[in-house]
């Protein structure tokens, strides 16, 4: 029972922590990424058994980490029985991934070039290219690219049940579908997302 008391205290302290972040409050970072290390470290963990493109050390995924967790605890937006733990737990390892895959180095060669441009020329092109909702609408554009790899009822049951934060009860009736069915769908989403990633 102290166990569980103590990891309730942990999920507390960090909403409390992510909230703080968020209003500016940059000290907040150390303890926060502190109570999150057990699921950074897993995800972390994971990637470099899968192994890592030659140019990455496991201690770049951890200081990516870092920048991470500062962006997830940005865009956390407090939910009624859905922590900032179980939050970054779900988000947390798709992030890295796709860190991971734009350090592949096929990826960066496409994504890097080199312009002989003149210096005015060159600021004035970077002034228009500058969006700060850039990062969102990529991210944006990705998530819709592994969603489009799903079957539509196993897309539908991720969506309701991620996003929307519907219970599998709601999930069951917006499908027309028993709640078990609904779980297998949602399951089957994740799955399927899991191989696009």
């Amino acid at each position: 029972m102290a166990t569980q008391g103590s990891a309730a205290t942990v999920a507390v302290d960090a909403d409390a922590l992510a909230r703080r972040f968020q209003a500016g409050d940059g000290t907040a970072l150390g303890p926060l990424h502190e109570a999150a290390e057990p699921i950074l470290r897993a995800a972390v963990g994971r990637l470099v058994r899968q192994g890592l493109p030659a140019a990455l050390q496991p201690a770049d995924l951890h200081q990516e980490s870092w920048l991470l967790l500062a962006e997830l605890a940005r865009r956390w937006q407090p939910r009624p029985g859905i922590p900032f733990l179980a939050y970054l737990g779900r988000v947390f390892p798709w992030a890295l991934a796709r860190y991971l895959r734009a350090q592949a180095p096929a990826r960066r060669s496409r994504a890097h070039a080199e312009y002989s441009w003149p210096h005015d020329r060159l600021l004035m092109a970077l002034e228009r290219t500058t969006d700060p909702e850039a990062a969102d609408w990529d991210a944006a554009l990705y998530c819709a690219a592994l969603l489009a790899q799903v079957e539509p009822r196993a897309r539908a049951a991720v969506w309701l049940h991620v996003v929307e934060c519907r219970p599998f009860a709601e999930v069951a009736r917006a499908l027309g579908v028993p709640r078990a069915t609904a779980f297998d769908l949602y399951r089957r989403g994740l799955a399927d997302l899991r191989r696009a990633a």
